[in-house]
């Protein structure tokens, strides 16, 4: 019977390893659906959203251990989860970075009760004077989502943090 599992890897990064993870989760017959993968320093992370039988799951992950020291997680899904496409809104931050920019914008959107899909930050420096600047992209849902409100907290927020924050619908 198929199942869904949430694999993720983290190590150092190198040439080749998403490759190989891939061949791997293919020659256990899984399917990718969904991944997010990234460079981080000098490590390489791997999320990957699989779909596969459920007797396979225990030789995947040895496979995968045998694979290298890469640190290696395997969550199965219950049976219930659904990946329901809702409405989803998007919020741009950017500004000079300072100490809990993250913090402050999900500890807002969880007094909303809004579910974050997806959290992107980066930072990098301003072209004539060198400062750090910040930047995050949120992708946020929520069943009833009220727009104009969110709006107005981002908006609060944004002046608290002397930050612009943009919401997407």
């Amino acid at each position: 019977m198929n199942t869904r599992i949430i694999l993720s890897i983290i190590g150092p990064d190198k040439p080749g390893i998403v490759s190989d993870i891939s061949e791997i989760v293919k020659n256990h017959l899984g399917n990718i659906e969904k991944s997010r993968m990234i460079r981080l320093g000098d490590f390489f992370t791997i999320m990957v959203l699989i779909t596969i039988n459920r007797e396979d799951i225990a030789n995947l992950n040895n496979e995968l251990i045998n694979y290298s020291d890469y640190k290696i997680s395997i969550h199965e899904l219950a049976d219930t989860f659904k990946d329901i496409n809702k409405d989803i809104y998007t919020i741009h931050l950017n500004g000079i970075d300072t100490d809990g920019l993250v913090y402050n914008i999900t500890y807002e959107l969880s007094k909303l009760d809004i579910n974050i899909e997806e959290l992107r930050t980066n930072i990098g420096n301003a072209p004539m004077s060198g400062l750090a600047l910040f930047s995050l992209t949120a992708r946020v849902t929520h069943p009833k989502l009220d727009y104009a409100l969110l709006k107005e907290k981002m908006g609060t927020l944004a002046s608290k943090l002397d930050v612009n924050i943009i919401v997407e619908n």
